[in-house]
């Protein structure tokens, strides 16, 4: 007797698949893992804090900065701005 393969169907296969949000938001504090004075897309991926698929970002209010910091091309809280103004930094929409 030959035994049956059973093969999961597609649609079990596609909603098991982990969706990245095209937005994500970035802590204050993950701002020191960035190398460099500039904040923009392209350091928060080299810092390996934004996933592949990100295309939008914004910094909250959550933890502290303690160095000055150019923030290009992100969004960023009324929090966030003033946290990285007090630091000496600036936030460029």
């Amino acid at each position: 007797m030959v035994g049956h393969c059973v093969t999961p169907d597609a649609s079990r296969q596609q909603a098991s698949l982990v969706e990245v949000s095209p937005s994500t938001e970035i802590r204050l504090n993950e701002l020191a893992k960035v190398e460099g004075d500039v904040v923009d897309m392209d350091a928060l991926y080299r810092a390996d804090i934004l996933p592949i698929g990100v295309t939008r970002a914004k910094i909250i209010l959550s933890g502290a900065i303690d160095r000055a910091v150019t923030v290009r091309g992100l969004g960023a809280t009324k929090g966030a701005r003033a946290a990285i103004d007090a630091a000496g930094g600036k936030v460029q929409d």
